[in-house]
């Protein structure tokens, strides 16, 4: 998803279908002015809309 550009607050969504198990995810920020707020959301059969927790993330070792 591209939210790119000088905007306030401005959600951006989309779909697809993953397979159970770990997924390479990436997000790159920009900021230019006004507030500074980044949320990345996941949901899913059984999972109500929400903030990814941290328990679910990972780094991929190099």
């Amino acid at each position: 998803m591209d939210n790119n550009g000088s905007h306030g607050k401005l959600q951006n969504s989309g779909a697809i279908s993953l397979t159970k198990g770990m997924h390479t995810i990436r997000v790159d920020y920009f900021q230019n002015t006004g507030g500074q707020e980044l949320d990345v959301q996941y949901e899913g059969a059984g999972v109500a809309k929400q903030t990814i927790p941290a328990e679910k993330l990972f780094h991929k070792k190099k």
